[in-house]
């Protein structure tokens, strides 16, 4: 504190973490060698089953073996100065971190099945004869490093006793990650992608530096006396994170990794024992590359609230939020052709990452409350909400990015996001007893000690399910020349996609003519509706200053009411048009804590 109205804080943290993965298998029996599979890892950790994928049924895998230490060291400071009507805030940070790694991405490889072979995925996989395969391994031990750096200016202005505003300005700055030993991969593609040439090294993605974000915030009170009060406010956010999964990518790469990416033609059979030795005629070994121009995504967010106090303990909100994501990323598979051509002369094979994509989010939000009054608190919200976008986070980094179905058309993945939810409701309350003249506060004795202090909970949501997408089936799952599948979608028939008394329309699709590209498009199949009822009672008994039993009693799924959560979308499978997945069943769960 250099005076009342200039304070300053330092600050400074280390921070260090161990984890490790160990799968059954790894270290202790070679599957894969036992059964004659050739091209696997023999890496010890490495050991065990390929992963297995299906059409009709979920897929086998364990988990990776791998062993992270990441660390952190970071330095700040924060000048904070009250002049007049003004708090001013200056500061800045800077971030340097290790991302210290040992794990294959995929060393044990994985087979999929779709029953390109037999007609049926499980009598393919029983002939041995897989659809695709994939495998990566080598290079194990990455150190990943990276540096991150802000500054930042606020302004709180308390313009007036009813009116304050705050401004600021931001600035971020992400360093590329770099590996220790320069072992990171990336591919220098010629005009329309006709070429493709390995280039290794450090500083494969140019700097990014000029993301600057202003920030704008309001709080007025329109009436003197009353309790109405109007906020909004505006940012822009930058997803300084990026880098860390790019580096990654990247890492395992051809010359220092083994990879393949096949797929099972009738000049080239795939098998068990030869799946991770074949090679595609005319692609490439690398699985990944990046636009070097690449460039960091950010969200533009803006909200609108209004809240008043009512009768009855009762305040209630009225709001608005939106949200444009701008630069987010893209995945595509240059040069790959509908299944039923035959594949490209030129290269391909590797998914390629850009910062193209953008997002459009808008939500209307009503909320009411009632305070706690006589032992009783509830709150019931209601959101109204619409996303699209035609990259995979949606600007609000929820999701995996999509691999687009066709690479000269990327307008057609603009659809509603993986998220989307658009009616929310949620209702829950508490009550506790003994509050308030008429829930027993006067009680004593005996009965009080029994019924005081206890605490009835529930909540209740409703809300519309996510999309889903109607993708190809047998052959048409995988993209000719890779292991990418899921990404082929089916034709649109013209048909309404809902209709009574089923699922959905499954007569609204069907599989798309060999040679080209379906025509339906992303998340047009509106998910199925989730309900839930939770609910708990519980107490704490005291005995003296320092011991208590907690006594609780919870239940999930209370009406043990069945929820749809998923049905199937793929043409062609058994499961098509059919539930696939349900919420779980009523749990009731008990437990006694005592605590000294």
């Amino acid at each position: 504190n250099f005076n009342t109205r200039i304070t300053n804080n330092v600050q400074y943290s280390f921070s260090r973490m161990r984890q490790q993965q160990s799968p059954y298998f790894a270290g202790v029996t070679n599957v894969a060698a036992q059964l004659g599979i050739q091209g696997t890892s023999q890496n010890p950790l490495n050991w065990g089953p390929p992963n297995l994928g299906f059409n009709n049924y979920a897929g086998l895998s364990d988990g990776n073996a791998s062993v992270a230490r990441n660390q952190t060291s970071s330095l700040g400071d924060s000048l904070t100065w009250v002049h007049g009507t003004h708090n001013f805030t200056f500061g800045g940070d800077y971030r340097r971190q290790q991302f210290n790694q040992f794990a294959d991405s995929n060393g044990r490889g994985t087979f999929s099945f779709n029953g390109a072979a037999t007609g049926y995925d499980l009598a393919d996989f029983l002939l041995g004869l897989p659809t695709t395969s994939s495998i990566r391994y080598g290079n194990p031990d990455k150190y990943f490093r990276g540096a991150l750096g802000d500054a930042y200016l606020n302004d709180d202005w308390r313009i007036r006793t009813n009116f304050s505003l705050i401004l600021g300005l931001r600035w971020d700055y992400a360093t590329p990650e770099t590996e220790k030993y320069g072992r990171l991969v990336n591919l220098a593609l010629g005009p329309a992608y006709s070429t493709a040439a390995l280039v290794q090294g450090n500083g494969l993605i140019r700097n990014d530096p000029a993301n600057f974000s202003p920030r704008l915030g309001f709080a007025w009170r329109p009436r003197s006396g009353h309790s109405m009060v109007v906020r909004g406010g505006y940012g822009l956010y930058y997803n300084t994170s990026v880098y860390n999964v790019i580096a990654s990518n990247l890492a395992q790469q051809p010359p220092f990794a083994q990879t393949v990416n096949a797929s099972s033609t009738a000049a080239n059979v795939l098998s068990l024992q030869n799946g991770f030795l074949a090679s595609t005629a005319g692609g490439i070994a690398n699985t990944y590359a990046i636009d070097p121009n690449y460039r960091i995504g950010y969200a533009q967010t803006w909200n609108f609230t209004l809240q008043s106090d009512l009768k009855f303990g009762l305040f209630g909100t009225i709001g608005y939020m939106g949200t444009k994501g701008t630069r987010l990323d893209q995945q595509f598979l240059p040069n790959s052709l509908a299944p039923g051509v035959a594949e490209s002369i030129y290269p391909h094979g590797f998914i390629y990452e850009t910062s193209n994509g953008n997002s459009t989010y808008h939500a209307a939000q009503f909320q009411l409350n009632r305070r706690m009054r006589s032992g009783l608190m509830a709150n019931v919200s209601y959101q109204f909400s619409k996303s699209i976008d035609d990259a995979g986070t949606g600007g609000r980094g929820q999701g995996n990015t999509p691999v687009a179905q066709d690479w000269l058309d990327l307008s057609a993945e603009r659809g509603l996001s993986s998220f989307d939810a658009r009616h929310n409701l949620n209702f829950s309350t508490m009550y506790s007893t003994g509050m308030g003249r008429s829930g027993g506060t006067l009680l004593n004795g005996w009965k009080g000690t029994l019924l005081k202090d206890w605490n009835v909970m529930a909540n209740i949501n409703v809300h519309s399910g996510n999309p889903l997408t109607a993708t190809a089936g047998g052959a048409r799952t995988q993209v000719a020349g890779t292991s990418v599948t899921g990404t082929l979608r089916a034709d649109a028939t013209g048909l309404p996609v809902s209709a009574a008394g089923m699922l959905f329309n499954s007569a609204a699709f069907a599989a798309p003519v060999a040679g080209a590209w379906g025509t339906a498009g992303r998340n047009t199949i509106p998910g199925p509706t989730v309900f839930s009822l939770n609910g708990s009672v519980g107490r704490v008994f005291r005995f003296g200053e320092r011991r208590s039993v907690d006594l609780q009693f919870q239940a999930q799924n209370l009406l043990n009411k069945v929820t749809i959560t998923n049905w199937g979308t793929t043409i062609g499978s058994a499961n098509y048009g059919l539930a696939t997945a349900a919420s779980g069943m009523r749990r009731l769960t008990a437990s006694l804590r005592f605590r000294f």
